[in-house]
């Protein structure tokens, strides 16, 4: 329950309609914790299962998918549901594999359609795989895909009935504070001597601000920052590289103890908006 208001989960808006869903296409378009992995691993894949369909769940980064991988652990659906990233379906489409067919296709994060675009050449390659299923039913799921799931409804690809919206729930955040850049240092510091129990995230707009305050800081924060950003972010960050290039340690400093608590271990957190999307994403 949150501001007194009772808590909708995403099983509770669809209700048993999954059950006559029919190689159609369906939109999850839902905030962060609000139940859309619950539903589609303990409840569609439990549905699948117990009627030997398969599904295949698609995901934008591995991380996403290791977690998504140990919930169907979890609940022994490996059967079910085969895990895997949209990249490694491209790599597999480009080389000419067998797509055996699934049932279901979750289209989990998938704004990664569009907002990798701009970095990935073959997002196209997923994005028409999963478009011409036409006997599947595909599951479209995200909490920030607004311009693509108006399109998926502006062009009667989903029908009116099969979108399905939870508003997102803010109420975990306590304060929210705008700033000038000399103002900053400021605020963190007023926060973390008068409020003892607080933990604050600082969006910065550039990898140059994080490393700025990483002077100040210095151990006492936690930085987060994609695998593309530069060296020294990254080295800053937690992100290791072997002598090829391929990634062998991944920042740690993010704890995942449940669906409901994702936290940071020290009291200050270091981001660009691309927490939003590898972090709270996850926790669906």
């Amino acid at each position: 329950m949150a501001n007194g208001k009772q808590k909708i989960w995403v099983s509770d808006l669809i209700g048993n309609d999954f059950k006559r869903w029919n190689n159609e296409f369906v939109i999850l378009d839902c905030g962060t914790a609000c139940g859309k992995t619950y539903f589609c691993i303990r409840v569609l894949g439990k549905y699948a299962a117990k009627r030997k369909r398969r599904i295949l769940y698609l995901c934008n980064r591995n991380k996403l998918k290791n977690q998504t991988y140990k919930q169907v652990r979890d609940e022994k659906l490996q059967a079910t549901i085969y895990v895997t990233t949209y990249q490694n379906l491209q790599n597999k489409i480009q080389r000419g594999e067998h797509i055996p067919h699934y049932d279901y296709i979750i289209a989990d994060e998938c704004h990664y359609f569009t907002t990798d675009a701009g970095f990935n050449d073959y997002t196209d390659v997923a994005y028409n795989y999963v478009m011409k299923q036409k006997e599947s039913v595909v599951v479209f799921v995200s909490a920030t895909a607004k311009s693509f799931f108006k399109y998926l409804r502006d062009t009667n690809k989903v029908k009116k009935k099969n979108s399905y919206r939870l508003d997102k729930d803010y109420s975990y955040v306590s304060k929210l504070y705008y700033y000038q850049s000399d103002e900053l240092p400021g605020i963190i510091d007023d926060i973390l001597a008068n409020e003892s129990d607080s933990k604050i995230i600082v969006f910065c707009n550039s990898g140059d601000r994080i490393l700025e305050m990483s002077k100040i800081y210095g151990d006492n924060a936690d930085y987060f920052c994609s695998r593309n950003a530069q060296k020294r972010l990254r080295d800053l960050c937690g992100w290791q590289v072997d002598g090829n290039g391929k990634i062998i340690a991944e920042p740690n400093c993010i704890k995942n103890y449940s669906d409901d608590l994702i936290t940071f271990d020290k009291r200050i957190l270091f981001t660009t908006s691309v927490f939003t999307s590898t972090i709270f994403a996850e926790n669906s």
